[in-house]
This record gives C-alpha cells, sequence and structure tokens, in this order.
C-alpha cells in the first residue's frame, strides 16, 4: 500500500483524447498496466480501456472485477460476457476475461483509461474476479519494476560503437575498444556528478527523462548521447547517421 500510495502522489499524468494514458504500448507493459489500474481502484467506478479503437468496460471496485458492462464488437469472446456479473468461483470467466485483456493489450498501442464512479455490478462478497488472481492467470507480477533505460539500450543495440550504463551504484560498459570505453567512463562521470548536482535535490526532475545529442563530442565523425530517465543514465558513441533512429527508439519508450 506504501508503495501505491507514493507512486500516485508522484505520478504525471498525460490525457489524451478524453483519456489518461497508462501506457504507451511499451512502458510500462500495457496488459500489467491495465491491471495495474484495477489494483488501483478501491472504489466503485465505471472504468473504460482504450486501445485504438477497441474498448473494454468493467465495473471496478475493491481492486476487484465485478462485471464486464461494455466491450468492442470486436473482440472475441466479449458479447458471452457483457451484462454478466463475474466471479472469481468461475475458471471460465477468469480466463475469458484474461483473454480480453490480453486482446486490447496487444500490438504495442497506446492505452487510455476514464474512470467515473457507477452504481453498477453486485455487491455480494464472492462477486468479483480479484487482481491478483488476474495477474497470477496472467502471469504477470505487479511488483516486477519497469526498466525504460534498459530497454532503450536494448532497441539501440547495433546502433552504438559504445555503452556506458549506470545500474545502482555501478557502471556497466560495452565498447569495441577498450581505450574509447575509458574515455567514456571519465565523461560519464562528470555529466553523472552534474547530473546529481542539478536534479538530485528535486525527485520529479530527476525522474523526467532527458535526451541530450552531442555531434562530434565523441570525437572524429563519431557523436555522443546522454540518456537520463527515472534515475537511470547511459551514454552512447554513436555515428552521426544513427542520430534520427536512437532519437526515434528513446521517444518510443519514454514519451506517452
Amino acid at each position: 500500500m506504501a508503495r501505491k500510495l507514493a507512486t500516485l502522489g508522484t505520478a504525471s499524468f498525460v490525457f489524451r483524447d478524453g483519456g489518461r494514458v497508462i501506457s504507451n504500448g511499451l512502458v510500462p507493459p500495457p496488459a500489467a498496466a491495465i491491471l495495474e489500474e484495477i489494483d488501483n481502484t478501491i472504489l466503485k467506478r465505471r472504468v473504460t480501456f482504450r486501445a485504438g479503437a477497441e474498448r473494454l468496460t468493467f465495473v471496478v471496485a475493491g481492486r476487484r472485477l465485478l462485471a464486464l458492462a461494455a466491450a468492442s464488437e470486436g473482440l472475441a469472446g466479449a458479447a458471452e460476457l457483457v451484462g454478466e456479473v463475474l466471479s472469481h468461483d468461475d475458471p471460465g470467466q477468469m480466463e475469458a476475461v484474461g483473454s480480453l485483456i490480453a486482446l486490447i493489450a496487444q500490438d504495442e498501442r497506446p492505452v487510455l483509461v476514464e474512470a467515473v464512479p457507477t452504481d453498477e455490478g453486485g455487491n455480494r462478497g464472492n462477486v468479483g474476479i480479484p487482481v491478483e488472481r488476474l495477474a497470477e492467470l496472467m502471469q504477470i507480477d505487479l511488483a516486477e519494476p519497469v526498466l525504460p533505460m534498459q530497454m532503450f539500450l536494448e532497441a539501440c543495440e547495433g546502433l552504438y560503437t559504445a555503452c556506458l550504463f549506470r545500474a545502482g551504484e555501478a557502471w556497466i560498459g560495452h565498447a569495441e575498444e577498450a581505450e574509447l570505453l575509458e574515455r567514456l567512463r571519465d565523461v560519464a562521470e562528470r555529466q553523472w556528478e552534474r547530473f546529481r548536482e542539478a536534479y538530485g535535490r528535486h525527485v520529479p526532475a530527476a525522474d523526467t527523462p532527458r535526451l541530450v545529442m552531442l555531434e562530434g563530442a565523441a570525437g572524429g565523425e563519431d557523436c555522443l548521447s546522454a540518456a537520463w530517465g527515472y534515475g537511470e543514465f547511459a551514454l552512447l558513441v554513436h555515428g552521426r547517421d544513427d542520430l534520427l533512429d536512437i532519437h526515434h527508439h528513446w521517444r518510443r519508450i519514454f514519451t506517452l
């Protein structure tokens, strides 16, 4: 509960087309983002999840799915559940709900949510599917940390000749030349200290993703890019022709 209160207290929300963006399609993983939203819903709400033209509307309360109130026609298996009171005692219902969430969470599409108060749904104690049971069924660990910086570095693999990533209190590096990695480590230490001095006292500012790209800063024709995000930091050495691709990956992962 303490983790949830801290998360809600520091969250920076983005709204688009009348809904709040909970996943950009990659970060956090869409299905996990949907379950996390259910897990954060205590008071009874009519909660609609949208991805593209597809919608799923649940009645949610007490971190449980009480009923499927509405669904897009194209979602296979949804029609049979719409209007039905959901129960964790029905394994078939649980599997069907998990499949519907997986369908709307596919294809790396941004997921938006809308929530309004409602009196719909059941009131009996055995009604509803607890989010932890659904997460177990879908093999999703809601406590697993999201690691966008590592996702960014993996997406950029093949675009850089050297990389240095700060994990915890240690630097993890890779370079084709040992001398280049050593020079990069010196730059990284200086930049990391400057970053902490500038933003260390302001947690939201330190968490805000940033990408700085410097042409020729690594010597010769090589460029240097510094990436910050959610308290993590990385330096990349790459060619000038790779600037746009690296920026594309950064925007795809770090922006909603």
